[in-house]
């Protein structure tokens, strides 16, 4: 390593990771309005023209997953704990890497979205992601730490309520839909769904550890 190389490390560059957090959260984004043109439609053709779209916003959440390591590697001050930097990436990218999960074996399994509660899931995503991009943008003001607090109030909030959805909607599957492999397809999306805003609340314990951290 040569010493321009170890000044620079010392030069802190706390602005990179702020960018890099803001594109993720656009990412997270663009895959849950990609999951909802997913869900908009039943016809097998439009749904896997959508899968191109699908893995070029995986990949390219990898690769921002990938440049937070990079950059850790090369910046020895970072505006937070260096473990939580790294921990709240790879949520980020779980969060992503689920979201697309879950559009793909729609389309893959043809899963039909009428007289089921996938809908109301996605709405609940869609609001804890929203929810999680507005705790982002507040990361770089230590001053509006109290609305990360609150953003990671609601996303707990939506995230218990998707669990008693959970409960609610198996009850209602079992009861209603006669086709065992129609019961097998639905039940795997509604668990992927979970999973999801079980990483949205993963994500929220990160951001508090953040905010403790930095008092």
């Amino acid at each position: 390593m040569t010493i321009a190389n170890l000044i620079s490390k010392f030069q802190p560059n706390k602005k990179i990771f702020f960018t890099l957090f803001d594109e993720m959260a656009v990412n997270l984004k663009e895959v849950n309005l990609l999951l909802k043109q997913v869900l908009s439609s039943n016809d097998t053709t439009y749904r896997r023209a959508l899968l191109p779209t699908l893995t070029t916003l995986k990949e390219k959440n990898d690769l921002l997953a990938q440049q937070v390591v990079v950059e850790l590697h090369n910046n020895f001050i970072t505006p937070f704990d260096r473990l939580d930097i790294h921990e709240f990436s790879k949520t980020l990218n779980y969060i992503s890497d689920s979201t697309c999960a879950v559009a793909n074996r729609v389309i893959l399994l043809e899963v039909q979205v009428s007289r089921t509660a996938i809908d109301q899931f996605v709405a609940l995503l869609e609001q804890a992601i929203q929810e999680l991009s507005k705790a982002i943008a507040q990361l770089k003001d230590a001053n509006a730490f109290y609305r990360v607090t609150e953003s990671c109030y609601l996303i707990n909030q939506y995230e218990s309520k998707a669990a008693e959805l959970l409960e609610i909607a198996l009850v209602a599957l079992y009861k209603e839909q006669e086709h065992p492999i129609e019961v097998i397809k639905i039940k795997i999306i509604y668990d992927l769904l979970m999973q999801v805003l079980d990483y949205c609340q993963d994500a929220t314990c990160v951001l508090e550890s953040i905010i403790v951290k930095s008092v």
